[in-house]
């Protein structure tokens, strides 16, 4: 077995969608090492790996803002480019140095990164050390460029049977050298400063592209298609437990309502987007509050005071849900659209209804809408009428719950967690892994 040294962004979804890798890859015999913020120290060692927390650049993903107060300056497109170059890419120097000092006393054989972490690109770009091999992991929608696809970023909608590769070099072309030029010119300048070789690579594209081996935690159906994609990326289904219990004394004491006598509504803002429960949670509970649904919400880590109405008798509040026992009962599942999430519901048949507009959530969303399993409600702030609508949408047309279905069956060819380890594996011993 192999010594692997996985890094990982100090954000709790790309902790959750990777946990489930690591512990595998440890009951599998393999030495792990888990780089990540210190908050997670209890989490990574749960799965069996060694906790090594960041040093130099870390930071609280409960409270953004506190952790970068300047990013409240600003909103949409700048504010994402912003989030690219002040979290991402200025980690970069302090997280290769923390690596290289991890290396020197393990020398894995093998580097996890997952999306969005920059951390290890100067091993990739210098080859020091010798040896290594690297693998990414998609914890996010894939945002490799292709005249296949629209740039990644702002959700910009695919019709399926409609030829829009004309429109789509476009838009790479205008995204690349116009709108995202300077994030380019932004991240070889950082490697520059600290005299890392600089990179052609667009560098939305560097996880996919730069890593020997790329596993992507979801199906092809979730997925635009592409024509000519690279062999060694490979799709290995959602990255969740099968089979995880709760003690029935665990359970919610309204948990007996889950009986089929009306349908249910989950509706949840994740786990990073919460500072504001006005985005989704309220306006749903006004949309619903009337009518013969249960509506359950997870507040993800919120206090039910933080809810800021008067809960109608319909409504079910708690701070997290234990979804393996509880997304089987579920009939429509309203999100902000996070990656980790919207695999769990699909996985289990549930339709669903997306209102995003941070990180990668426009993107989540259209695919929710271009695999037909959902309505994408095209903004981050829905009002109490078009959640309405598409709640009732869903229930009324059994289409969505049918193609929901569908996808869960495919989803359940595949044992996620041991086919990537089986991948990485063999990466680590043979580099001409194909698809």
């Amino acid at each position: 077995m192999a010594r692997i040294l996985i890094s990982t962004l100090p954000l709790h979804g790309h902790i959750q969608q990777n946990s489930l890798l690591v512990k595998t890859l440890v009951a599998r015999g393999n030495d792990v090492i888990w780089y990540t913020g210190k908050r997670f120290k209890a989490p990574v060692e749960a799965t069996g790996a060694t906790h090594v927390g960041m040093e130099g650049f870390d930071y609280d993903d409960r409270d953004m803002d506190s952790a970068f107060p300047e990013r409240r300056h600003y909103d949409g497109i700048d504010k994402y480019k912003r989030d690219v170059k002040k979290i991402f890419m200025d980690a970069i120097p302090s997280y290769s140095e923390e690596m290289r000092r991890i290396l020197d006393t393990f020398p894995a054989k093998v580097v996890i990164s997952d999306m969005g972490y920059f951390g290890a690109l100067p091993l990739v770009l210098t080859g020091e050390p010798k040896g290594l091999k690297f693998v990414g992991t998609g914890t996010v929608p894939m945002p490799l460029a292709s005249p296949d696809v629209p740039p990644f970023g702002p959700g910009v909608a695919v019709h399926p049977g409609v030829d829009e590769r004309e429109r789509n070099i476009a838009l790479h072309n205008q995204f690349q050298n116009e709108i995202f030029a300077d994030v380019q010119d932004y991240l070889n300048q950082v490697l520059k400063e600290h005299g890392y070789p600089q990179t052609d690579v667009y560098w939305n594209d560097i996880a996919v592209l730069l890593n020997g081996l790329f596993i992507q935690f979801t199906i092809p159906s979730f997925e635009y298609p592409h024509s000519n994609l690279p062999s060694h990326i490979h799709f290995v289904g959602a990255m969740l437990p099968k089979g995880q219990t709760v003690n029935v004394a665990d359970l919610p004491d309204w948990w007996h309502e889950l009986d089929g006598d009306r349908p249910v509504v989950h509706v949840t803002q994740g786990t990073l987007d919460t500072g504001d429960l006005q985005r989704v949670i309220q306006p749903t509970i006004q949309a619903l509050a009337d009518k013969n649904v249960l509506i359950v919400v997870a507040t993800g880590g919120k206090s039910k005071s933080d809810i800021d109405m008067v809960l109608p008798d319909n409504v079910r509040v708690e701070e997290y849900l234990p979804y393996a026992q509880f997304l089987p009962y579920v009939d429509v599942m309203i999100t902000n659209g996070g990656y980790g999430g919207v695999q769990y519901a699909l996985s289990n048949g549930v339709p669903l209804v997306v209102a995003g507009d941070t990180e990668d959530k426009p993107e989540v969303a259209q695919r929710v809408a271009f695999s037909g399993a959902g309505i994408n409600l095209e903004t981050g702030t829905p009002t109490v009428e078009q959640i309405r609508e598409a709640v009732e949408n869903i229930l009324d047309n059994p289409q969505y719950r049918k193609r929901a279905k569908e996808l869960r069956e495919e989803y359940a060819q595949h044992d996620a967690a041991n086919e990537a380890s089986q991948l990485i594996e063999q990466f680590a011993d043979d580099e001409d892994i194909k698809r």
